[in-house]
């Protein structure tokens, strides 16, 4: 049974069109019994995604698309290149460690991205599956620019922070620089032993949003929907990505990669590998996930503006630790 292990929701701003309760319905509609979230550097879709996957019977594999650079604390104009990265959790010291990455990465090191360096990588290792990602990954972009040596010393590094935690990723989504990255990762992966597994980097759900997703893109680059050089295709005059591309799959080894179904052991050994159910049910029944109640006559979306609006001016709110029934906020 396919795993989608690499996996954008709503909180990929800009990025992600999944919503988080129609992504696992179609998860649940494709008979798979287990999903993972990977957003962009950051973690605020997990307890949503959690709740909403226990309620459907689905094993939510908890994880991040971290950014990576070669310095996180280097935030000059020749420092703005990164990489990307999937993390996953095994267990709670795991998830521990996944959360302080990625708020060190925006208290630390964000530039333009919030950033990890190999050295925080290092630190916060334990409990954490590691997978090379897609063709922003460091060993991908090293083997697309024809740099094999590179490629493999960055392969060691990862082997060496993530001991037996560690794959290479590979992705098929018809691109021309996956069709030069592709052999190339499968020869790395078979020259240093370090085992192989499949994802679809998924961004929304069906083929009917890809027109949504390509104008997320369009806003996200501050482009047009006629400036754009997405892979497209042109079917009845619509502009339409192709839905092979990034949509979610019952199973995308089975559409383009049957020469490589051997590596589906692997995949399925990442899934139950990840225990965080228990975890996450102790850390749900204790509260710990603060709920901050709205004023009267407002709705979410409405107290944080006028919050907002308020706290422009100095002086004018004042919060109070949390009482029995919540925090306690007052405008002065």
């Amino acid at each position: 049974m396919f795993t989608h292990l690499h996996v954008h929701t709503e909180y990929s701003l800009l990025d992600g069109a999944s919503r988080i309760t129609k992504l696992l319905d179609r998860v649940k509609e494709l008979g798979m019994d287990s999903c993972a979230i990977t957003d962009h550097g950051v973690m605020y879709g997990v307890v949503d995604f959690y709740r909403e996957a226990q309620k459907r019977g689905i094993h939510p594999v908890i994880g991040c698309e971290v950014y990576t650079c070669p310095n996180h604390l280097d935030k000059t104009s020749a420092s703005r290149e990164y990489n990307h990265l999937i993390l996953l959790c095994k267990n709670q010291i795991g998830y521990q460690n996944l959360i302080k990455l990625v708020s060190l990465g925006f208290t630390e090191g964000f530039y333009y991205k919030p950033r990890v360096d190999h050295e925080l990588l290092r630190k916060y290792s334990e409990g954490l599956i590691c997978l090379s990602a897609c063709l922003s990954g460091e060993i991908p972009s090293f083997l697309r620019d024809g740099r094999y040596d590179d490629a493999r010393a960055a392969a060691q590094r990862f082997m060496e922070i993530y001991p037996d935690n560690f794959y290479i990723e590979l992705q098929d989504h018809r691109l021309t620089d996956e069709k030069i990255v592709f052999p190339r990762l499968v020869k790395l992966a078979k020259e240093m032993n370090i085992p192989l597994v499949l994802t679809n980097d998924v961004h929304y759900i069906g083929p009917e949003d890809a027109a949504a997703q390509e104008v997320l893109m369009c806003i996200q680059t501050g482009k047009t929907l006629d400036e754009v050089d997405w892979v497209v295709c042109h079917q009845a005059n619509s502009r339409i990505i192709d839905h092979c591309v990034r949509a979610l799959h019952a199973d995308p080894a089975n559409l383009r990669w049957p020469r490589l179904r051997p590596t589906i052991p692997k995949r399925w050994k990442i899934r139950t590998r990840s225990h965080t159910r228990a975890m996450w049910n102790l850390i749900l029944s204790q509260g710990i996930c603060l709920s901050i109640p709205c004023p009267k006559a407002q709705t979410r979306m409405s107290s944080c503006a006028h919050a907002v609006k308020r706290a422009s001016k100095p002086d004018t709110v004042r919060i109070t630790p949390p009482h029995a029934n919540g925090w306690n906020t007052s405008w002065v």
